[in-house]
């Protein structure tokens, strides 16, 4: 749902499309705007609100009005758009053929009054790069097959060095690796634990299965909600290494009872907030507080977290993120993967 006026591109903006789709490795983002590897279509609306796949805050939330992409957050590598809009899986088509799809779908488009805008931008190939030093091996082999892309490498050395950032690049733009392998790494070389925290328990489930994937030998992931039964909070609380939970879950659940966290606070090199853009507000100054409270009983067992930020494309995301958690945070917006 757009604003006006506005008209959408591919840089970092407020006016991010909400997904992307990838079809043969080239990026095609879609939703607002869809790409193919040599051009891209980005469409802008008047007054009038159109929804395509996506909610009020630029997220796709699967609801597909339109029919233009049904998706969560991020569609597959090898999804793509087919002739009624809708993304399916097929890595056999070829780019020509997405490209001839969106024309197609931007051709529908054109009656409609509500179209204003129209231009063709070419596509970016992906900025490789590695870390400064190298990924532990077994991380490295769970990444085998997906090199990082320099945003990427970028966040894992400055977490590394115990640097507190914020990345605010495109969905899809592979966020979650940005901590899941210093989290990861954590874990293995030290057995130092990560607190994950999410707005919403979909998220950490999504979350939860993506690094239980990881198949990590003696590392436990274990999720921490309203869901758990006392008997699985008891055992969280005794065996997790990574734990995701939420702001509310941290609030009631964690930092009351932190006599019963202290092996886990003595341990904690990491906290992660996902979704930093929807923390504003009065739920975000509650948020604020709620981790000021965690910095402080953290270090009262003898540890001082790294913090890690991932946002939508916002203005000044380390200005947020540092009023947040009352440390320097610095941003990592230059996006390294293609477009």
């Amino acid at each position: 749902q757009l604003r006006t006026p506005a008209v959408l591109t591919p840089t970092t903006g407020s006016n991010e499309p909400a997904s992307r789709v990838s079809s043969g490795g080239t990026s095609v983002r879609s939703t607002m705007t869809a790409r193919t590897s040599d051009r891209a279509t980005d469409v802008a609306f008047d007054a009038h609100a159109h929804h395509i796949g996506a909610d009020g805050n630029g997220n796709g939330d699967g609801d597909g009005d339109d029919g233009i992409v049904s998706n969560d957050a991020d569609v597959s590598d090898d999804g793509i758009v087919s002739d009624d809009g809708i993304v399916s899986n097929d890595a056999d088509v070829s780019d020509e053929v997405v490209a001839d799809r969106i024309d197609a779908l931007v051709a529908d488009l054109s009656t409609d009054p509500r179209l204003v805008f129209t231009t063709r931008m070419p596509g970016r190939p992906a900025r490789l790069a590695e870390p400064a030093r190298p990924l532990y091996p077994l991380i490295a082999q769970r990444l085998a097959d997906r090199p990082l892309w320099s945003h990427q490498a970028r966040a894992i050395d400055l977490i590394r060095e115990g640097r507190s950032v914020v990345l605010a690049t495109p969905t899809a733009s592979g966020k979650s690796v940005c901590y899941q392998a210093p989290a990861a790494e954590a874990a293995l070389e030290r057995r130092g634990s990560t607190l994950m925290i999410f707005p919403t328990k979909a998220l950490a489930q999504d979350q939860l299965r993506a690094l239980t994937d990881w198949e990590l030998p003696g590392v436990t992931t274990a999720t921490y909600d309203g869901d758990c039964t006392p008997q699985e909070r008891s055992w969280v609380r005794s065996n997790a290494d990574m734990v995701l939970t939420n702001p509310e879950m941290l609030h009631h659940g964690i930092l009351p009872n932190h006599g019963r966290w202290a092996t886990f606070l003595h341990r904690l090199e990491l906290v992660v907030v996902d979704e930093l853009h929807v923390l504003r507000g009065v739920f975000g100054t509650h948020t604020a507080q709620v981790l000021r409270r965690l910095r402080r009983l953290a270090e009262s067992y003898g540890a001082s977290p790294t913090f890690v930020f991932t946002s939508a494309t916002i203005g000044d995301p380390a200005r947020l993120a540092s009023e947040l958690c009352g440390l320097d945070v610095q941003a990592i917006t230059a996006d390294g993967s293609p477009s």
